[in-house]
């Protein structure tokens, strides 16, 4: 997500994660100046956004969570002293497995650990049927794991939304430069996008 000139002409746009926390804190801050308390936020993302940087402003910002879909390669350190990698997770079956009440067939793991880039996290491993194993990731918190799994199920939904509002809004296709009418071409293709998934509901 990008938008012409944000600083000044000629120089670098923001990166996705300084855009993902910056449109975050826009949105809170927004939100308070017009009267409306909201809990703490509760973010989904996929392993691209896993910056630990990001996860702590979150976390420290906001008292909020961020959960994202760990990588393969990450090492952590079990209370024990044990050392795993995500595949470890992904392949292993020496976990504490939990049958999911709200999905059946579906397990999951809820592991706490210290990364040596994250600090201490929880770790939640989950096997689905007919699915590839993953596991979440999120700094340490209270928040359950089954919370964390009903947050990550409405990821599909928000993706689907996505896929249909890259093509809508046509952010390649907009050749102005001037950040209102810029930002104008958006809130247009945006509520013409609500009108189209409220009318195919």
């Amino acid at each position: 997500v990008r938008r012409p000139d944000p600083k000044r002409p000629g120089a670098r746009s923001y990166t996705k994660l300084q855009w993902a926390q910056l449109m975050l804190d826009q949105s809170v801050g927004a939100l308070a100046r017009r009267g409306l308390r909201l809990p703490k936020p509760l973010t989904v993302a996929d392993s691209w956004f896993s910056d630990s940087k990001l996860m702590a402003h979150v976390r420290d910002q906001h008292q909020g969570v961020l959960l994202v879909q760990g990588k393969s390669h990450y090492v952590f350190t079990l209370p024990d002293g044990q050392r795993i990698k995500g595949r470890d997770l992904i392949h292993g079956d020496d976990w504490p497995w939990r049958q999911s009440l709200d999905a059946p067939g579906c397990r999951y793991a809820r592991l706490r650990a210290h990364s040596v880039t994250y600090g201490d996290v929880i770790l939640v491993a989950v096997d689905k049927p007919g699915e590839d194993r993953f596991y979440l990731m999120t700094l340490d918190t209270s928040v359950a794991a089954t919370r964390l799994l009903r947050l990550w199920s409405r990821r599909t939904l928000i993706e689907h939304i996505f896929r249909t509002l890259k093509s809508l809004l046509a952010t390649d296709a907009c050749k102005i430069r001037n950040e209102d009418a810029y930002y104008g071409h958006l809130v247009l293709r945006l509520m013409a996008s609500f009108v189209l998934h409220y009318t195919s509901r």
